[in-house]
């Protein structure tokens, strides 16, 4: 088609789109950026995070945290809102206190991981862009006299805090967190740790696990009653009104609170059946719509978690599916059949492989990546022996789909 030709399409395309009624009045109350003014079925879980957080506002010691639970809980929204109350109240009483909220997990599983989620941490603090080439060591030297010479308190809220211990076992940082009164002039740090199980603690060594003496708060998957209540606000606020009935709603919590109890895997079903609706230019959310979305789901939610992953975890990943997918039953290939596989795609991309040690270290951390979406096991082969297999749970065409995603983006 000629140059013209396609902007000429588009404008028209535009043109029509800005005309065209929408049902969506507001998308911000689907996503997960929006913080509701109170957070529905986590009375408990607030009452005892603001209970223990309290002594910061007298500029005292507050106890460090963890928070647990499974995916969609609560955990993460609960510390935002506890962020965002902590703000408007130093703001209000003038009080010297800041928080600090960190994604470890987006910094990966590297070495350097630490070293970047330091710069994040002062950049929130000093609003100030951090150079690179500055050590490690000396940023938690700035940090540390930034916040004596501005005689603040600070709460750090570390989410997935597990991918920064388990995979590269820096806790060094933790431990001064933890003794900062060993180098400031009194305790003026405290912190949260999110994750969706404890499992990482034991990876912690001695020092910093009798140093940090955290209490923890465990969060439960919401029932399907719970659910329809978090649906049906978003749903009033995101929709013009009659769009969404209630027997939508509730069909979508009884699904999602029967496979996770996941609130943050709901309001996402109900975002793509909205947005499914209003591209077809249909005047409310049908059955239909809501199926659609689940099913898209799981492909989307799998590729936005293994976009995150280092290349060498991409590569075991493309491995496994590039094996899994050649069976006729998509059932668990073994460790030497991955491993195999993941030397050709290596020499392919021009890489150098790591050992069998390294890629099995590294399937053991995609377990905590991937969660549901990935089975590992031993199975018995009789004179064979015992074997590890390992399976990801997608069928053969969002498999496909995966496959030229990570050959995409390796």
């Amino acid at each position: 088609m000629p140059e013209h030709k396609i902007t000429e399409f588009f404008n028209i395309y535009i043109e029509s789109f800005l005309k065209r009624k929408t049902i969506i009045k507001n998308p911000l109350y689907l996503s997960d950026i929006w913080i509701p003014e109170q957070i529905k079925h986590r009375d408990r879980e607030l009452s005892l995070i603001f209970q223990y957080i309290a002594p910061i506002i007298k500029r005292f010691k507050a106890p460090n945290l963890l928070l647990y639970g499974p995916t969609g809980t609560g955990k993460t929204l609960s510390v935002k809102y506890l962020g965002k109350q902590l703000d408007n109240l130093s703001t209000i009483k003038k009080l010297l206190i800041k928080h600090v909220y960190v994604n470890c997990r987006i910094y990966g599983n590297k070495s350097s991981s630490l070293y970047y989620i330091l710069r994040d941490i002062l950049s929130q603090l000093t609003k100030k862009v951090i150079k690179d080439g500055i050590k490690t060591t000396d940023l938690i030297n700035e940090l540390f006299s930034y916040i004596q010479e501005k005689d603040i308190s600070v709460l750090i809220i570390f989410d997935e805090i597990d991918s920064l211990i388990k995979n590269t076992k820096e806790d060094d940082f933790l431990y001064l967190i933890t003794r900062d009164d060993h180098v400031l002039d009194r305790n003026r740090l405290s912190f949260i740790g999110i994750s969706n199980t404890l499992d990482y603690l034991k990876d912690l060594d001695a020092r910093t696990l009798s140093s940090l003496n955290a209490i923890k708060i465990g969060f439960k998957p919401h029932n399907a009653l719970q659910l329809y209540d978090i649906l049906k606000e978003r749903a009033c606020l995101a929709f013009e009104e009659g769009v969404v009935s209630d027997d939508i709603l509730r069909y979508i919590a009884a699904w999602v609170a029967r496979e996770s109890g996941d609130a943050r895997k709901a309001i996402s079903i109900l975002r793509l059946a909205g947005n499914l609706a209003d591209a077809e230019s249909s005047d409310r959310v049908t059955m239909k719509h809501v199926e659609r979305a689940i099913e898209g789901y799981d492909l989307d939610s799998f590729i936005s978690e293994v976009e995150t992953l280092s290349t060498h975890h991409k590569l075991i990943v493309l491995s496994i599916l590039e094996e899994q997918i050649k069976l006729e039953d998509q059932s668990f290939v073994s460790f030497t059949e991955i491993y195999e596989r993941y030397i050709q795609l290596c020499d392919e991309y021009g890489l150098r492989p790591l050992s069998k040690d390294s890629v099995g270290k590294k399937i053991k951390q995609l377990e905590t990546f991937l969660g549901d979406h990935m089975e590992v096991y031993v199975k018995s082969f009789g004179k064979q022996g015992r074997k590890k297999v390992v399976m990801i749970n997608l069928d053969k065409e969002k498999a496909s789909k995966v496959i030229k995603f990570l050959r995409d983006n390796i």
